[in-house]
């Protein structure tokens, strides 16, 4: 049985479909290069990789929000779209101030986890209908990204509370079952009728959270992986806003920002910009991120406001990308692989 190669991409070719989409591996050999190589820009890289390229992905999310063709849709959702979202920046505002922001962000990184690995399962099931290939790449990823982030939790918050032997056979378990994983990916990459993006999305999710078995500290080791995953997002929302953009045939009656947004490429990057460095911004004056010790580090006030954000875009996500639903599989589904 031989490799068959489908052309269903995002993109207009199976490179930028691997090199952007599925299989962006580029970006944390590029990464790791510049890290070996230059370790005086370890801030520089984790503020383009965590914060500017990371804040470009949460505020792309919002062109859904601005979009009048989901208006409607949003309003007839009011649970979801309106009450939910309050609960959910209710809910961290109390534990920030009642507990201590470093409760609401740990609480918010595995929100995070979820997210991120959400993704990577979805874009593996862009590319197949075989339900026995989506429960397998769905299986590695998450058993992948468990095993790396249940050492890192084990070696970096509760060490004391394990022997230096448990910790070192759990690593070589985690290393062992990531080298089988990849080779399971390659072998069905080669003798499976499925597209071959299926197994390269599907190495991309097990990878992600692999620097985390590395002595790096975890702001490194996160920001290595994240790029992928941020690619991968940025990528399928531009690819979305253009499609779309091309076939919208709204009229503007008057000046709508919101209108303007959504149907003009100038204002588009316009606000992508702004709302990428005004969140960087607020960020780095409501943050004191120690790079070499605690992911975590000191926030004011500053920070909570970006914080949120980021939290109602894991909650979004969560339902803009079901395209079970009809309105989601039309207004979305139905740009997203080129015809």
């Amino acid at each position: 049985m031989f490799l068959t190669i489908k052309k269903k991409y995002t993109t207009n070719s199976l490179f930028f479909e691997t090199f952007l989409v599925s299989f962006p591996i580029w970006l944390p050999i590029l990464y790791c290069l510049l890290l070996f190589n230059f370790p005086s820009l370890s801030l520089v890289l984790v503020w383009l990789i965590i914060f500017l390229l990371g804040e470009i992905h949460f505020g792309i999310t919002w062109i859904f929000v601005f979009d009048r063709r989901n208006h409607e849709f949003l309003l007839n959702h009011k649970i979801y779209s309106i009450f939910l979202p309050t609960l959910i920046v209710l809910f961290f505002i109390f534990v920030w101030f009642q507990i201590s922001p470093f409760a609401a962000i740990f609480i918010s990184t595995f929100f995070n986890i979820f997210h991120v690995s959400r993704q990577s399962t979805g874009i593996t099931k862009l590319y197949t209908k075989e339900p026995i290939c989506k429960k397998t790449a769905s299986f590695i990823i998450y058993s992948n990204t468990i095993l790396f982030l249940g050492y890192s939790f084990l070696k970096h918050f509760v060490a004391e509370y394990f022997s230096s032997d448990l910790l070192s056979i759990l690593f070589y378990f985690s290393i062992t079952y990531l080298i089988l994983s990849l080779l399971l990916c390659i072998f069905l990459m080669f003798f499976l009728k499925e597209d071959i993006n299926t197994w390269f999305a599907t190495i991309t999710g097990s990878l992600l959270y692999a620097p985390f078995l590395s002595n790096l500290d975890l702001v490194q080791a996160a920001a290595i992986g994240i790029g992928m995953h941020y690619s991968q997002y940025i990528t399928l929302q531009i690819i979305l806003y253009f499609r779309k953009s091309i076939a919208s045939n709204h009229t503007q009656r008057a000046f709508n920002l919101f209108d303007s947004i959504t149907n003009n490429k100038s204002i588009f990057v316009f606000y992508i910009l702004f709302y990428t460095i005004l969140m960087s911004l607020l960020i780095y004056l409501g943050s004191d991120v120690d790079v070499n010790e605690n992911i975590f580090g000191n926030y004011n006030i500053l920070y909570l406001i970006p914080f949120l954000f980021h939290n109602l875009h894991f909650y979004a996500d969560m339902f803009m990308w079901k395209f079970s639903n009809s309105h989601i599989k039309k207004t979305i589904g139905s740009y997203l692989f080129k015809d």
